[in-house]
């Protein structure tokens, strides 16, 4: 916020590498923290101790990072597009960005959608997939977008899309997404979450349990990556200003998607850049914050890719009432019994169960406005949600297992 009296982005770039070398040179060591009290763990303050000496000693590095992102724009504005998405791509490449993607198995996670309610029927998925290709011209400008081209957004909680539409519970008609894993352990999907954060998260707990991580090892030869991913997601999240025909702040992140498309990759995936303040005393391991993006390939005979909707399994919410956590809990032991009872090879449905029970479990004792997040709406379609995940996965392993013993 401290860049917005700024009227060129160019010039909030400049300005932002000041705040954030400056925010580094002044960053001071886990023992002289508040957080110490919590944090004292010798060998945590040792890590610690060691990255932040590591992160004072390259700001050369951040510099020269921000200046290398900042050109990309530069030649957006000077030359052209297409220079600037080749100096883009010449930039990921030369720092193996591009093989840089999230594992096959964190896609196997249900993720959600959501569309202002209107005059269509909400129990067909279509109406909650990707702008038909017949429609392209309703395709707005989003911050991780291709001009013209219909996307598969999607958010890995009720919550963020509710927030990404920047919509209620009142104004929406919800549906869910599961990624098959039989069809998409191929799929490369960028990974531009914020590493760094996620490494702080995990830190005390894999120390506190004498997990051997050492940072001179295992995190020191990944320093230098992890810095220049971090800045390029810093500039990729930059709030906006204002919003119009065209938004400056968008320019970097739409390239990179192009970039990303033009690579190969089938999509990416991102932390919401919304506020999230409003819930409190969640599990530090909830990933409820996330966007997932899926690129399309264009049919000439059908308005959307029925290809990449066949490698989910789709829900639509069409369920009422209020529903309790242990009522889903319930859903997914008993396909979790099933299983345990035969040794069919059920992990294409079990995996998702165990993600969704963890997030359920991360989330359950969070809340907004001082009320339990599950028993909000946006919490209650959740729930709901993951219970028609949880008794379509009970009827595949059934299934599975039937068909196993004839």
């Amino acid at each position: 916020m401290k860049t917005f009296e700024l009227s060129r982005f160019e010039s909030k770039i400049v300005k932002y590498k000041e705040l954030y070398i400056d925010g580094i040179k002044n960053l001071t060591c886990l023992s002289k923290c508040d957080c110490h009290v919590e944090y004292n763990d010798p060998k945590l303050v040792k890590w610690i101790g060691e990255l932040l000496h590591n992160f004072q000693n390259n700001i050369d590095l951040i510099a020269t990072t921000f200046d290398e992102i900042s050109a990309c724009y530069y030649r957006f504005l000077v030359k052209n597009q297409r220079s600037a998405i080749n100096y883009l791509y010449d930039f990921l490449n030369d720092n193996g960005f591009l093989q840089h993607q999230v594992d096959a198995s964190e896609l196997v996670r249900i993720l959600f959608r959501a569309r202002s309610q209107g005059d269509y029927a909400p129990s067909d998925i279509k109406e909650f997939f990707h702008i038909p290709f017949t429609m392209r011209h309703f395709v707005g400008s989003q911050r991780f977008s291709i001009n013209g081209q219909p996307l598969l957004y999607l958010g890995s909680s009720i919550l963020t899309v509710e927030k990404e539409l920047e919509s209620s519970f009142e104004m929406l008609n919800y549906s869910a997404f599961l990624p098959s894993y039989s069809d998409t352990h191929q799929f490369k999907i960028f990974d531009l979450k914020n590493s760094i954060d996620y490494l702080m998260t995990n830190l005390p707990g894999v120390i506190g349990a004498d997990i051997p991580y050492s940072y001179t090892e295992n995190y020191k030869p990944r320093f230098e990556m992890e810095v220049r991913r971090n800045i390029l997601l810093q500039i990729c999240s930059f709030p906006t200003e204002m919003k119009g025909s065209f938004i400056p702040e968008y320019v970097i992140p739409q390239m990179l998607t192009a970039v990303l498309k033009e690579s190969g990759f089938d999509g990416l995936t991102f932390p919401s850049t919304k506020c999230f303040e409003s819930l409190v005393d969640n599990h530090r391991f909830s990933s409820h914050h996330l966007n997932f993006v899926f690129f399309t390939k264009y049919s000439v005979k059908d308005s959307h890719d029925l290809g990449l909707l066949d490698k989910f399994y789709t829900f639509t919410n069409d369920l009422s009432g209020t529903i309790e956590i242990q009522d889903v809990l319930r859903s997914i032991e008993d396909a979790f019994e099933v299983n345990r009872r035969d040794d069919t090879n059920n992990s294409d449905f079990i995996l998702p169960l165990v993600r969704a029970k963890l997030q359920i479990e991360y989330l359950q004792d969070s809340t907004i406005d001082t009320v339990p997040y599950f028993s909000t709406p946006t919490g209650i379609v959740e729930l709901q949600l993951y219970k028609r995940l949880a008794d379509l996965m009970l009827e595949k392993i059934i299934a599975r297992v039937a068909k196993q013993r004839d």
